[in-house]
């Protein structure tokens, strides 16, 4: 084999390789590692989630989220003139007198509280089992078997309707009478 030739094929052979090294590279890069990262995590979230409830972390979060919205809401009623505070006496309430609702806050809760009850069904609606009756075993047992034999005494009348007709089919296809 000439020397320029093997040289040739040693170049050839190196550039296959190193072309199937980086698709190997490629492959892990773009499909493998992502999973691999993916899969730690999990597992490492898995781990600390263990005794957290997180059905009750997600209840916590949006009832949070609902009183930080509503304080947004909520218009400021506290403002007061700094010369009527300095001329008040101090006065040490055991509660705190609640705040009046505005307005509109108040009609949105009415309003809140009447969809809820067109969206309630009426208690007419609601079923009420009164004609429920406690039966004992043999009671059951009883029943059971008068079924059985119903459904028995039908199958009887179903054959015995096959069996004529299957004798007037042989009477008349001329099998003479039996």
């Amino acid at each position: 084999m000439d020397k320029n030739t093997r040289n040739m094929l040693t170049v050839f052979g190196v550039v296959v390789v190193a072309l199937v090294v980086l698709a190997l590279i490629g492959s892990l890069l773009s499909q493998i590692l992502p999973l691999t990262i993916a899969l730690i995590v999990g597992m490492v979230l898995g781990r600390l989630s263990v005794n957290v409830n997180l059905v009750e972390v997600g209840r916590n979060a949006l009832r949070r989220a609902q009183q930080a919205q509503r304080q947004q809401a909520a218009p400021v009623v506290k403002a007061e003139k700094p010369a009527a505070r300095q001329q008040a006496a101090p006065v040490v309430k055991a509660e705190a007198p609640p705040v009046p609702e505005a307005p509109q806050a108040l009609e949105a809760r009415k309003q809140r509280i009447a969809d809820a009850e067109v969206e309630a069904p009426p208690a007419e609606t609601k079923p009420e089992i009164k004609d429920f009756v406690i039966r004992s075993e043999t009671e059951i047992l009883a029943e059971a078997k008068q079924r059985e034999a119903q459904i028995k005494q039908q199958q009887a009348s179903a054959d015995s309707v096959q069996a004529a007709l299957e004798e007037r089919r042989h009477r008349l296809r001329g099998g003479g009478e039996s």
